[in-house]
């Protein structure tokens, strides 16, 4: 529960800091009626967090959508040996906060590593992940001319 409460309170900052003022009122908007905008099991997870922390909806809705409206960029790359090499710099502009509250977790199936993935606390979602021994996949973003283009870049990658 204090990881959770520390990570709101970075959240709040960074919501407050990063995100564009015009934007509250739309993520308020969307808090206010989750389920119209986000499919399950997100909305579930959402609201649970929120629930739970006893921290303001609009919050968990600012740190789940604020990847819309900065930039990531994840890395592929072939070293000296062949081997492929996928990450994620975290070049957000809050990126040493991000750092902080980073967590890697293997999600089960009947005891089972179905993907591995990177993400933050509270976030809901994969943004970075792979099935081991077979692919990796991240969503990348990335300021072009100041104009931030979302680009789904699926990488099929051999792990060693």
């Amino acid at each position: 529960m204090h990881i959770l409460h520390l990570h709101i309170n970075i959240v709040t900052l960074c919501s407050s800091e990063f995100l564009p003022g015009t934007l509250v009122p739309a993520i308020d908007f969307i808090a206010a009626d989750i389920g119209t905008y986000l499919p399950s099991p997100y909305k579930e997870e959402i609201v649970s967090l929120a629930e739970y922390s006893q921290v303001n909806l609009g919050d968990f809705v600012a740190l789940n959508i604020i990847y819309d409206v900065t930039a990531c960029t994840s890395i592929v790359a072939q070293d000296t040996n062949g081997v492929i090499w996928h990450g994620r710099n975290l070049d957000y502009p809050f990126g040493d906060i991000l750092r902080n509250i980073t967590f890697i977790f293997d999600a089960q199936k009947n005891g089972e590593t179905i993907y591995t993935a990177t993400s933050f606390v509270g976030y809901t979602g994969v943004l970075t992940g792979m099935k081991p021994y077979h692919y990796t996949a991240s969503i990348d973003q990335r300021d072009i001319n100041n104009n931030y283009v979302l680009r789904r870049r699926h990488r099929q990658t051999c792990i060693h």
